[in-house]
């Protein structure tokens, strides 16, 4: 019997494709670029197949919002501007006073389904994996287009193309000749400044952009957001039909966090995150002939995030290494487990003596044992308490009984420190250096007008180093190859095939399929057919977290012995990779003589080996047994109503299953998920080049698995911006004015984020020269 091997096949079937590649004619013309619109006024895509094609013929459901709609929308922020895409999910994550961002649905801490490229470089961080959209160095006056692929689509982009691909495509710098400044102020202490210049030196095209921004966020006081950066972006055309693009970026920022953290609450500075962003990378491509092109693309990323926390009352107890280490052999008999622990913590709450040693003589055998060594050493302290800490003491197993009794009687014999009166003051460093190299070598080649050929592979080297969230530096190379073949069968029948095949460092090779098949009706309307898997890789931190709090400057009146908190975490390592299978129909058409567009998906989404990890120091804890099924419909259209008007219309509705029985888990695996999403936006250009849009967002039920339908909120905004335009002298000047009101009350997802005022405005100025 012949035994396969799969890796072999799969690996044999990428160099195939790959190598078909290096063969073909020399013509003279290029094949490759594609005009913006065909005949039929049918747009083009890139992202789905990394080559140009007309929406009817992609194999993917793909949402474009373009140059004109990102500018006259009046959408503040980049996370904001997907709130248009269906099926995608927008709110705060507000331990880290980021935005989260989830298509479907998923956790609010740190979301990492989403793979967001700008310019073809990852913006999906290293260490503590996720998106910094505020943070993200690009404008939005600088944003060509943004293409959301919704479905998997690692065989195209790799593992972390998990749930969708956000890729943002900023101009072109020969389209931006001149000068360009802009100040925006709004009453949410909504500040922006953004200056830039573009020119053509020789044979080099360049744009530098400036931008500052700054906002208060929601009423409550610890979730202000500043950033600022300089981009610098070249083009310059070389010799044989090629073009070398540059990009050099500088970003640095600060955002307020909330203190949640027991030891957090005895900061005495401000709970800032300071980060900084040092990027350069580079992209050549040349067309060998109008059929063959190659593109090698690398870049180099280095993230450095900054945080202090300057403490001062800390009981010399919580410091001490013997308690740290029981805590990481048994953390239960440290802290407590159950009712037992949490009555004894409102017994002890009282400073009643008395009525501490009533409730504890209240309690079975068993449930005396789980009251927690901490808080019985803290009564040890009461008057009288010592009987109690003695009989809590003689109930442990033997090896238990003796390191108790050790710590107890070590500070029995030290009559200068007390466990709990005696405190500490010194200083934590959270920080966090992120490196990321990257490249990668693209080949793509039109064999003949019905076959087209991608293959290519990249290798990326992801390193982490911090003592705060490490102990240490960690580093993890990623080797990938993937190919795609893209035939026109027959006249009306396009099908498409991708694979993907990755190897991480410790970890498994993983391959990611994608099938499609699509039947073209008219040159202008399709059906698709859509079968497509991908992997997201467990991050570094969710493997190797050694999370600590390190208290370096200590000073006491008392004999420290250690100066790290008692609670660490640790990532369980070697975690398996999380799996997604999904199958969808769709339909693109588009109706020229009525000038409307509709896009319609029908999906069903299959994620396995789930893993979600609870970011909390006391309460870390990784579970990947996790399963969720999403079901749905997205639909997506425009539509010129009249003479210089359109509406555009996206709306979802998303059904979501968990394998968790007990709903709070389920509610903390979709914390963002909304059933229903509905997006309407009206864009009209007046005379005297006035122009205006005006959109109604709504997304019910947020936090929808939550028993208590009364408890689930709903965001119900309109967004609104008028602008006018005209010429003084040989400038270009626009004044506008933009407005978001909140029609309902409701908080966006959690109680604290709401916002001071239900109305936001922004008057903005912006000049060009």
């Amino acid at each position: 019997m012949m035994i396969i091997n799969k890796p072999a096949v799969c690996a044999a079937i990428l160099f195939s494709i790959s190598a078909a590649s290096s063969y073909g004619e020399w013509l003279q013309e290029s094949e490759f670029d594609l005009a913006e619109f065909n005949e039929f006024s049918v747009p083009v895509v890139l992202t789905a197949t990394r080559i140009q094609q007309h929406q009817a013929d992609v194999p993917a459901s793909v949402t474009i919002l373009d140059r004109s709609f990102i500018e006259r929308s009046g959408v503040q922020t980049l996370s904001e501007l997907l709130r248009f895409v269906p099926g995608m999910i927008v709110g705060p994550d507000r331990n880290n006073n980021t935005d989260s961002v989830q298509y479907h649905g998923g956790p609010t801490a740190l979301p990492k389904n989403l793979q967001v490229l700008l310019n073809g470089r990852s913006m999906y961080r290293s260490g503590l994996a996720a998106v910094s959209w505020y943070e993200m160095p690009v404008s939005l006056n600088d944003i060509r287009r943004i293409e959301v692929v919704r479905g998997p689509n690692a065989a195209t982009y790799g593992a972390n193309s998990y749930q969708a691909v956000i890729n943002i495509i900023t101009r072109h710098p020969a389209d931006t000749y001149g000068q360009t400044a802009e100040v925006q102020l709004g009453n949410n202490g909504d500040k922006t400044l953004y200056v830039s210049q573009g020119d053509r030196i020789h044979k080099t095209d360049y744009r530098f952009t400036y931008e500052y921004k700054q906002t208060d966020q929601f009423q409550v006081d610890e979730d202000e957001r500043e950033n600022q950066f300089i981009d610098f972006t070249t083009s310059t055309y070389l010799k044989n039909n090629a073009e070398l693009q540059t990009y050099t970026v500088v970003s640095q920022g600060n955002r307020e966090l909330t203190t949640n953290d027991t030891l957090v609450t005895l900061q005495q500075n401000e709970n800032q995150v300071d980060e900084n962003r040092y990027e350069f990378g580079m992209s050549y491509t040349q067309d060998l002939s109008s059929k063959h092109q190659i593109k090698l693309t690398s870049y180099a990323t280095y993230y450095q995030q900054e945080q202090e926390y300057v403490l001062e009352g800390i009981p010399i107890a919580l410091l001490d290494d013997d308690i740290r280490a029981l805590y990481t052999d048994n953390k239960n008999l440290v802290e407590g487990s159950g009712t037992s622990a949490k009555g004894f913590e409102e017994a002890i709450e009282t400073e009643n003596p008395a009525l501490i040693a009533g409730y504890y003589s209240s309690l079975s055998n068993e449930e005396k044992t789980n009251v927690g060594f901490l808080n019985m050493f803290l009564v040890g302290q009461f008057p009288g308490g010592e009987s109690l800490l003695s009989d809590y003491t003689s109930r442990l197993s033997a090896p238990y009984q003796a390191s108790v009794a050790a710590i107890v009687d070590r500070y029995e014999n030290d009559p200068q420190t007390s466990p709990f009166d005696t405190t500490v003051a010194g200083t934590v460093f959270a920080d966090l250096d992120e490196y990321r190299y990257d490249i990668e070598l693209q080949d793509t080649y039109i064999v003949n007008d019905d076959l087209t050929l991608v293959g290519g592979a990249s290798f990326r080297r992801d390193i982490v180093e911090s003592d705060h969230y490490f102990s240490g530096r960690f580093t993890n190379d990623t080797y990938r190859l993937f190919s795609s073949a893209t035939w026109q069968a027959t006249e009306s029948t396009i099908t498409h095939f991708g694979l993907m095949a990755e190897k991480e460092s410790d970890a498994d090779a993983v391959f990611a399929p994608r099938l499609a098949v699509i039947e073209k009706l008219n040159p202008a309307q399709s059906v698709r057919f859509v079968y497509s898997e991908s992997v997201r890789s467990p991050d570094l931190f969710e493997q190797y977290a050694n999370w600590n709090f390190e208290v370096r400057n200590a000073e006491s009146d008392g004999q420290l012995n250690g100066t790290t908190y008692y609670e660490t975490s640790q990532g369980p390592g070697r975690l398996d990779h999380q799996h997604i299978a999904s199958t969808e129909i769709g339909y693109y058409g588009r109706y020229q003589k009525l000038d409307a567009e509709i896009d319609v998906r029908l999906f069903h989404e299959r994620l396995t080996d789930v893993i979600y990890q609870s970011l909390s120091l006391g309460d870390f804890e990784t579970t990947t047994s996790n399963r969720i099924e999403f079901n749905g419909i997205e639909m997506q259209s425009t539509f010129v109503p009249w003479q210089d008007g359109q509406l555009r219309t996206v709306a979802a509705y998303i059904d979501a299953e968990t394998n968790q029985d007990d709903n709070e888990d389920a509610r903390r695996l979709l914390r963002i998920y909304a059933q229903h999403q509905v997006a309407v936006t009206w864009l009209q250009t007046w005379q005297h080049n006035i122009n205006s849009a005006v959109s109604y967002l709504r997304t019910w039920d947020y936090d929808q698995l939550n028993e208590a339908p009364a408890d689930r909120t709903e965001l119900e905004r309109i967004d609104a911006r008028i602008a006018k335009r005209w010429v003084q002298s040989d400038w270009d000047v626009e004044l506008s004015l933009t407005a978001q009101h909140d029609l309902t009350s409701d908080a966006y997802v959690w109680p604290q984020t709401v916002y001071q005022d239900r109305t936001r405005a922004q008057l903005g100025l912006q000049v060009g020269w």
